[in-house]
């Protein structure tokens, strides 16, 4: 009976570690440098809706950005004013769309998950061409030589 207990609890353990191991703590790098990829010029804005959580991760993946590109972090506060090219929102399900203050819309980019273990998902919006419209075609053109799901899949 010990036996059978302890091979149940190292499945257990094998079953997290394995998940661990291939998602990690969260794919914030890769969201980083599909972001940059697919902003032109060198200024990458990013909003979030946590200053603290997210902060922290934007500054740390942002110095591992290519030199040509400078991370620009804009305070949660201030997105629907300055409207930044992207907005980095953590544990949502992924929302096709979202409209901050009302007027500012963001269209589903890409869900970044993690383990489940530590870290967090980040759902990431870049900022939507004109309201009432879908991510622009540069934007989808780049996902899909990046192979990745369309917004809202």
């Amino acid at each position: 009976m010990p036996l059978l207990l302890l091979l149940a609890m190292t499945t257990g353990h094998l079953l997290k570690i394995s998940v661990l191991l291939d998602l990690g703590r969260g794919h914030y790098r890769r969201a980083l440098e599909d972001m940059a990829a697919a902003t032109p010029g060198s200024r990458l804005r990013i909003g979030s809706d946590s200053d603290f959580k997210n902060g922290k991760l934007l500054r740390f993946y942002g110095q591992l950005l290519p030199p040509a590109k400078h991370l620009e972090s804009v305070p949660h506060e201030q997105v629907a004013a300055e409207k930044p090219d992207w907005l980095v929102v953590r544990y949502l399900p992924g929302y096709p769309s979202l409209l901050v203050g009302g007027a500012v819309k963001y269209d589903l980019y890409s869900i970044y998950p993690f383990c489940g273990l530590s870290g967090m998902d980040w759902s990431v919006y870049p900022l939507a061409a004109e309201v009432g419209t879908n991510v622009n075609s540069a934007l989808m053109k780049i996902r899909t030589a990046l192979d990745l799901p369309k917004p809202g899949n």
